[in-house]
């Protein structure tokens, strides 16, 4: 038998599972850094929220970008999407209060961040 030819296979082989498995932590990696990503939205919005529960005034939201105010229901929430039920239903897609306030025509999007809100009467406005 011709020992070249066999040493090239078990490098082959070794060269295959070392490309597998590198891709196999790249994947894991990105995962990782998405599903964080989620998490840190979620938290925005919950800091928002909160902030603009206890304003009174003109004040500025940072973040998050391309997500929606909404209010309804003696509630009012962040929401990744313009869908106040897919928002309440704790499917981490937003962040809800009970509050008192309203927003004017129900719904605001954050854009052209820093955003100014003014938060007057019970009513918030872009």
């Amino acid at each position: 038998m011709n020992k070249k030819g066999f040493l090239l296979g078990e490098t082959v082989i070794k060269i295959v599972i070392a490309v597998i498995c590198l891709a196999f932590l790249v994947y894991l990696l990105v995962s990782l850094y998405y599903n964080n990503g989620d998490d840190k939205n979620l938290k925005f919005a919950e800091e928002s929220l909160q902030y603009i529960s206890k304003a009174d005034g003109a004040i500025e939201i940072y973040n998050p970008e391309d997500w929606w105010i909404i209010s309804g229901g003696g509630m009012i929430c962040i929401c990744e999407k313009n869908d106040l039920e897919n928002c309440v239903n704790g499917n981490k897609k937003g962040f809800c209060l009970e509050s008192e306030k309203k927003v004017e025509g129900n719904k605001i999007k954050i854009e052209d961040v820093p955003m100014t809100l003014t938060v007057k009467d019970g009513e918030i406005k872009k």
